[in-house]
């Protein structure tokens, strides 16, 4: 059975994927403390952008084998770190590219129609 924790919301699509017999799936917030003190117990850690996962975390994780980060950068997860351990991190890299879209459109149409000097001034 492997042991799965994740320590931050995730869409709810995603928990269905996660469901089979050999994973058991904990969801749980947690304080740096606290997740230092269970990270021993698990096989994979799934984060997002709140929680570092760096040397001090790591050396906690003797099960630890695969990071899943939530998202498309790696900014709070040290690689070099991971790597010396063996464990794999993983990215979720198209994530974000409809909304990227949308707001890139949704700006477009601003600048195109003076939403925001006409904002500025209705404020003034």
């Amino acid at each position: 059975m492997y042991r799965i924790l994740i320590v931050e919301d995730l869409a709810a699509e995603v928990l269905p994927l996660l469901a089979a017999d050999d994973l058991q799936v904990n969801i749980r917030r947690l304080s740096r403390v606290e997740l230092l003190n269970i990270i021993g117990d698990y096989d994979a850690l799934i984060v997002r952008w709140l929680t570092r996962v760096d040397e001090e975390l790591l050396s906690r994780a003797k099960n630890l084998r695969v990071v899943g980060r939530a998202g498309s950068s790696l900014d709070n997860i040290d690689l070099e770190a991971a790597t010396r351990r063996g464990v794999m991190v993983t990215t979720t890299p198209m994530i974000n590219s409809i909304s990227s879209a949308e707001y890139t459109l949704g700006l477009l149409l601003a600048v195109a129609r003076n939403i925001p000097q006409a904002c500025a001034s209705v404020k003034a």
